[in-house]
């Protein structure tokens, strides 16, 4: 009768052993990685507008809104840490990008150029 030999039944769990460490250290030094976070950004253009106006107000903060959705929205709708996390982000970029918005109004109704600004930014960190 046949009997394998030692070096024939090694061989499957040498090679089964190799595998295993390389898929655990490429998973190790993936985890290694730290991930910067992404900062989107959305400009809006402003330039020509008569922000005085309530009606360009408006359309700038209907922009604004529409804006911070884009920069908040979620690249993988799994994570439900960034689902969670979502409100936050649209409300701030909202808040900055409105804080911006209020500036180039009062250089308008103060009759100054609010052309000088071309377009206000809405970013999310």
């Amino acid at each position: 009768m046949y009997a394998p030999s030692k070096s024939r039944t090694f061989m499957p769990l040498a090679l089964i052993a190799a595998v295993a460490m390389t898929c655990l250290q490429g998973a190790a030094f993936a985890a290694e990685v730290p991930m910067q976070p992404v900062q989107k950004t959305v400009a809006i253009p402003v330039a020509g507008l008569n922000l005085a106006s309530p009606e360009a107000q408006a359309n700038v903060d209907a922009q604004i809104r529409r804006a911070a959705r884009a920069v908040c929205g979620l690249d993988n709708y799994r994570d439900l840490r960034a689902l969670a996390e979502r409100p936050a982000c649209e409300k701030a970029a909202i808040a900055s990008a409105t804080a911006k918005r209020d500036v180039l109004v009062a250089r308008a109704q103060a009759d100054q150029l609010a052309g000088r600004a071309s377009r206000i930014a809405v970013t999310a960190d």
